[in-house]
């Protein structure tokens, strides 16, 4: 396996070997690949009971054989990514929501497999899925404010590391104000890697809408295309601070950490030669085959060819 060295991140060369490994494999190398997929009703309520004929998939206006259709059976693996650049401070009170959303998902999401990156221009700190949540909980109360510039993307690229083989429901958890002044990475590679990996991305956005800078701006933006790119999605900050908008929050906290955890595994036979990625689309249907528009169904939006990638020779070093 590789080492980690949590001072450090990917420097730029090492990124692009990192990422071109996935373009490495051969096309018919993984005919079927397995996609963690979410269906709620417009109260945010799991649909149970789906089977592969209630679903319909299509790539290159193609149909896709769904071959199987089950509810996940494992608590998934979460890596909780929490942002400590200089804006993220108590000036702003940031600091406070970002500390505060990092206990509440440890303490409440009742998810046993969770590890933590800190991250700003660097990687302060990480504690892997081999420590504890009481662990976790302690790491996060004695942090101290942020400082310095934000590599939001490398740090993701990070944390991706951290996940030992691939399995389904893997996810990040991110919780920053979404700038990102100091990243090496491009978003698109970022995008091919997680979705390479099978990997979602969830954030909390603490950025205030209408007093965003324009680091602040792009970076939310990536984040919500990376999140849906992946079958992930977005809590946006809140600005009510009575009982009733601390209600609100708790309840969507509650709906994203659902989300992480109940979800459906569906097998999808990809057709043969297929030597790039493609947008695909999915849907699921009534009894009588039409399409079902009263619910809301993530899943990733690209169907790679294949979500292993050989990483046992990378190094991760200053």
């Amino acid at each position: 396996m590789f080492s980690l060295d949590t001072r450090a991140l990917l420097p730029a060369a090492l990124l692009l070997v990192f990422f071109c490994s996935a373009q490495a494999q051969k096309p018919d190398s993984c005919p079927q690949r397995t996609v963690v997929v979410n269906a709620r009703d417009k109260q945010g309520k799991f649909i149970e009971g789906l089977q592969p004929a209630s679903f319909r998939a299509v790539l290159l206006d193609q149909s896709l054989r769904i071959q199987s259709s089950r509810e996940g059976t494992k608590s998934p693996r979460i890596v909780l990514i929490l942002d400590l650049s200089g804006s993220v401070n108590s000036s702003n009170h940031n600091f406070e929501r970002a500390r505060f959303l990092a206990g509440n998902f440890v303490a409440a999401s009742a998810t046993p497999h969770v590890a933590l990156v800190l991250f700003s221009d660097r990687i302060i700190d990480s504690l892997g899925f081999d420590r504890s949540p009481n662990e976790i909980l302690q790491r996060i109360a004695g942090l101290h404010q942020g400082k310095g510039q934000t590599a939001l993307l490398d740090s993701l690229a990070y944390s991706i590391g951290l996940f030992p083989a691939p399995e389904p429901g893997d996810a990040i958890y991110l919780i920053s104000d979404g700038g990102d002044n100091h990243s090496k990475l491009h978003e698109k590679d970022l995008e091919r890697e997680l979705l390479s990996r099978g990997i979602r991305l969830f954030s909390f956005m603490l950025s205030e809408g209408y007093f965003l800078t324009e680091d602040e701006r792009a970076g939310v933006a990536d984040v919500r295309r990376l999140a849906q790119a992946t079958g992930g999605s977005i809590v946006s900050a809140w600005q009510d601070q009575s009982v009733k908008g601390g209600e609100q929050v708790n309840a969507q906290l509650r709906h994203a950490y659902d989300l992480m955890k109940r979800f459906y595994e569906l097998g999808v036979e990809l057709p043969p030669r297929l030597e790039t990625e493609h947008r695909w689309e999915l849907q699921i249907l009534e009894g009588n085959g039409k399409r079902r528009r009263d619910l809301e169904v993530t899943y990733p939006r690209s169907l790679p060819l294949c979500s292993a990638v050989n990483l046992d020779k990378v190094s991760i070093s200053k």
